[in-house]
């Protein structure tokens, strides 16, 4: 019996292992095919990788040098759109694409009366700066404008309706006469100037001779003179270093002094003494008229009343000046003066002034290192009052500390808009 039982537990321990065993292959077997699976599913995704990043590289590569043909033909902003495009694409797309480009120039025999002078004015890198100091812009950008013929060109991109119209369409006589409107009476020149930043073709339009002549013209008058008969190089030039006031704000001086009081009744010994504070306001305007307001308040509260040409406050004082080399003379009246009714037979609607009072002065136009024309200094001053027709002139002692030179500030309200051009 005991025989029996041995002979049966070996046969069914042979049968687990058994079992066991086939277990293990099927297991085995599945892991296999499972992990064969995904190295095929891997490898498709790599291959997949590599052809969309082919396709890629590939269209960068024609982006980059489809943008190197429009700059050839000197249409910049296409080129710098496909640029932009390639290297989103491909960061390194330049690198990879400059032997091939260099291959090209080799292949391409130049022809006959041909050169390369675009393609050796243009910096060897981007990323190297190219040095304009001794560069003629105006010449340069001339003969990048007569090739495409027109002052701006539209966005290769651009998303506007067919019937709209665009800068660019316009011919170049109506953009001078837009350029006139942004100038305007006043001489807004700093304008001017930021409008030749925008683009080649405002940067050639600004700098306009008939623009500057004009501006020049109403400034000095019938005194104007030529460029070449003053040692200037051109209109632009005579309006930039000739002697001549600021139109784009006013020139403000602040003064202050001490004034002993009078002794007081209950204690003799005793003598206030007050702090004098107060400003003076100039505004020139082209034309000749001149304004000038003397008042205790901050410039924050005055500046406007000094924005028209005709103020309303009797307390602005209205006139004309006159530039004579560096310096400018002034003669202004008080705006608004009582006028007094005299009873005579003979004249019964006879008006005269009372108390008219008129103001001369001379200053002297200073220039800073930063800002041209920035400052007047104090030459002379007097004041000519007539009272029962009778002429009283007073000439005032110009002390530095109760006189001192006035200093431009831009004012931004005064040309925030035109009402007529240049």
């Amino acid at each position: 019996m005991s025989t029996m039982a041995t002979v049966a537990g070996d046969e069914e321990s042979d049968e687990e292992s058994s079992s066991s065993c086939h277990t293990n292959e099927t297991l085995l077997e599945e892991f296999r095919t499972t992990w064969q699976k995904e190295l095929q599913q891997s490898q498709a995704a790599l291959v997949g990788l590599n052809l969309n990043k082919e396709s890629e590289e590939s269209e960068a590569e024609r982006l980059f040098l489809q943008g190197t043909e429009y700059e050839r033909i000197g249409k910049v902003f296409e080129a710098i759109h496909h640029y932009r495009r390639a290297v989103q694409l491909v960061p390194d797309i330049e690198f990879r694409v400059r032997p091939l480009l260099a291959q090209q120039e080799d292949e391409v025999p130049s022809e006959a009366g041909v050169t390369h002078q675009e393609s050796e004015e243009l910096p060897e890198s981007p990323a190297e700066e190219e040095d304009l100091s001794n560069v003629d812009l105006t010449l340069r950008f001339q003969n990048a404008l007569g090739r495409c013929g027109k002052v701006c060109e539209r966005v290769a991109d651009e998303k506007v309706l067919q019937t709209c119209a665009h800068l660019s369409d316009l011919p170049i006589e109506i953009i001078l006469y837009i350029f006139k409107w942004v100038i305007s009476r006043d001489l807004d020149v700093r304008m001017l100037e930021q409008l030749s930043v925008v683009c080649r073709g405002f940067y050639i339009c600004a700098r306009d001779p008939e623009l500057w002549r004009l501006a020049c013209s109403r400034i000095w008058g019938v005194s104007v003179g030529s460029p070449k008969g003053m040692g200037y190089i051109s209109w632009r030039e005579m309006y930039q270093e000739r002697h001549r006031v600021n139109f784009h704000g006013c020139y403000i001086s602040k003064t202050s002094y001490l004034r002993y009081g009078e002794n007081s009744f209950q204690d003799q010994f005793y003598r206030p003494v007050h702090l004098i504070e107060y400003y003076r306001y100039i505004r020139f305007f082209p034309e000749g008229r001149v304004l000038m307001l003397t008042t205790p308040d901050e410039p924050i509260n005055c500046v406007g009343k000094l924005k028209s040409r005709t103020p309303q406050k009797k307390e602005v004082l209205a006139g004309e000046y006159e530039l004579h080399g560096e310096t400018v003379m002034i003669v202004l009246k008080r705006s608004g003066q009582r006028r007094q009714k005299i009873q005579s037979k003979r004249h019964p609607n006879f008006y005269v002034d009372n108390d008219a009072n008129t103001f001369y002065l001379e200053m002297r136009i200073l220039t800073t290192a930063k800002r041209r024309f920035c400052q007047l200094e104090w030459k002379q001053y007097s004041v000519i009052q007539f009272r029962n027709k009778t002429e009283f002139t007073t000439d005032f002692e110009l002390l530095p500390n109760q006189y001192p030179p006035l200093r431009f500030s831009r004012v931004k309200s005064y040309h925030s808009e035109s009402d007529a051009p240049l």
